[in-house]
């Protein structure tokens, strides 16, 4: 479900939808090799193209962490400024690398992770600048959306944690730029123009076949990027605002990892790293998988028809999958269960 629909369907059952931005940037630390901003808040009012036109402060705050987890890759957190009591929902949870440094010119505050660096503007309106070999890969801009929270309790409670939170943010869009992955959500290859949502509580859903959803795309701009979250996580690629990628979480924090590199196999070879290579599949699994039927009408002689005609066909089998009607005997022997 798309966010601005979520908030729709909050605003249609009277609740009030507050939605919060990062504005001036009050404090600033480096410790065990994690940037941490904390920023007031503020909303935006925006025109019919979603640009901002002006913009209120409201009470509250908002933390933004930054840290490596990887030569070229960067962590960015966003916390809403009360925590929740709940567990987090992360994929993983890793410990910063040492990678990472800091520096600071007139206008910005600079993390760095090898060669790709996130230039955090210290003006009044917080943007995030990610930037690879000097050329910008995307950005977090509040005037394209950009990080929010989202409450629908109302002004009044904008200090409570509720139920019905959104943490989201927006990557800048180059006009050619394609985009990739989310897993085998039964969404098209390309992902520019959908809107869609990938939640491994559940990776079958209501499809005939289960699909395995995976939070992490690609930009034919040689990033990636990942959201660290096990649960529900919405993506839109151009459907909200044409110019990014929006993507969010029903929680009070969002983590996300961007990783970029020279190609997209540069980006693939760094996520996989992090991720944690799998192990070598036996040799058996790279071979052809015969699949008996699940009958009772199957016979110890029809599957040796279907090993024979599948050989002379010139497929090598490599395992043949039996069901539940058939009992594995000592010593390799396979019987079949008396009809009931």
């Amino acid at each position: 479900m798309a966010i601005l629909a979520k908030e729709e369907k909050y605003m249609n059952s009277n609740l009030s939808a507050l939605i919060k931005n990062p504005n001036q940037i009050r404090e600033v630390s480096f410790n065990n090799y994690t940037l941490t901003l904390k920023t007031s808040v503020c909303t935006h009012s925006r025109g019919i193209t979603g640009r901002t036109n002006t913009t209120s402060s409201v009470p509250g705050q908002m933390t933004i962490e930054l840290s490596s987890c990887g030569a070229n890759a960067i962590k960015v957190r966003y916390v809403n400024h009360k925590s929740s009591t709940k567990p987090s929902k992360r994929f993983i949870d890793s410990k910063p690398s040492q990678i990472g440094t800091i520096d600071e010119t007139e206008d910005s505050i600079i993390f760095k992770s090898n060669m790709f660096e996130a230039r955090i503007s210290k003006s009044n309106v917080f943007n995030i600048d990610f930037i690879y070999r000097d050329k910008l890969v995307t950005a977090s801009n509040s005037s394209n959306g950009g990080a929010s929270y989202t409450t629908f309790s109302g002004v009044s409670n904008n200090y409570m944690i509720v139920e019905n939170a959104i943490t989201s943010e927006s990557l800048s869009v180059a006009p050619d730029e394609l985009f990739y992955g989310l897993g085998s959500n039964g969404s098209s290859l390309i992902l520019n123009g959908q809107t869609t949502s990938v939640d491994n509580r559940n990776s079958s859903g209501n499809k005939a076949f289960n699909f395995q959803n995976f939070p992490f795309y690609l930009s034919s701009r040689n990033y990636g990027v990942f959201v660290n979250t096990y649960g529900k996580a919405n993506f839109a690629f151009g459907t909200e605002y044409s110019s990014t990628v929006t993507f969010s979480t029903d929680e009070e924090e969002l983590e996300y990892v961007i990783f970029v590199g020279e190609d997209l196999l540069d980006v693939l070879s760094t996520f996989n790293k992090y991720l944690g290579v799998t192990h070598i599949p036996p040799s058996w699994a790279a071979g052809t998988s015969l699949l008996c039927a699940s009958d009772n009408d199957v016979t110890s002689d029809d599957i040796i028809d279907y090993v024979v005609r599948t050989l002379e066909s010139g497929i090598s089998i490599s395992e043949i999958w039996l069901s539940d009607l058939w009992i594995n005997l000592p010593g390799g022997i396979f019987v079949l269960r008396k009809k009931v």
